[in-house]
């Protein structure tokens, strides 16, 4: 497992550590394979990449590993949010990526957490059911096939559309602002 981030400070104190130390309902120690500030080095010969961002960066993610997705590489948007998917897809089209890579978009975040320091993470639930669809849908039973076995609470459904409008995060967000 690799671990990316664009700021440096960041991730300083888990380079250190050399992985997360993770507490809740999930106990132990996360090492980390790389743990760096270069996204070409994190993503390269990676069967699955992925994001865990907001939903304003997935544009910007897209256009930074565009023209180094390696075929048959797995994209998962976690969460999607708001047709994230089908932002991220038309960068890499305008991008002119030509490459068979497979893009999942998930409904929210598998964990529920919150960091408690740099490099010290509180699990506080871990999801039974995530939706999850590919773009084109008809690459999903693939895609989930592939990830099953690290996350075997993403479900099935039928398009990224469904991910993106029941989003919980698209309404309780906005609310609290």
């Amino acid at each position: 497992v690799s671990l990316y981030d664009i700021n440096k400070d960041r991730i300083q104190n888990i380079q250190k550590k050399g992985g997360i130390q993770l507490t809740g309902k999930l106990n132990g120690f996360g090492k980390l394979s790389c743990i760096t500030t270069n996204i070409q080095e994190a993503i390269q010969n990676a069967n699955i990449v992925m994001v865990t961002t907001t939903a304003n960066a997935h544009k910007i993610v897209a256009n930074d590993i565009a023209d180094l997705i390696e075929e048959e590489q797995i994209i998962v948007l976690n969460p999607g949010r708001t047709c994230g998917a089908l932002i991220f897809r038309q960068t890499l089209i305008e991008k002119k990526i030509n490459k068979k890579y497979y893009l999942g978009e998930a409904q929210t975040l598998v964990y529920a957490c919150r960091l408690i320091e740099s490099g010290h993470v509180n699990i506080i639930g871990i999801k039974d059911k995530v939706l999850l669809c590919a773009l084109p849908a008809s690459d999903t039973a693939y895609v989930i096939e592939k990830i099953h076995s690290l996350f075997p609470c993403f479900t099935e459904c039928k398009n990224v559309l469904v991910t993106s409008l029941e989003n919980y995060g698209a309404v309780f967000h906005p609310s609290v602002v």
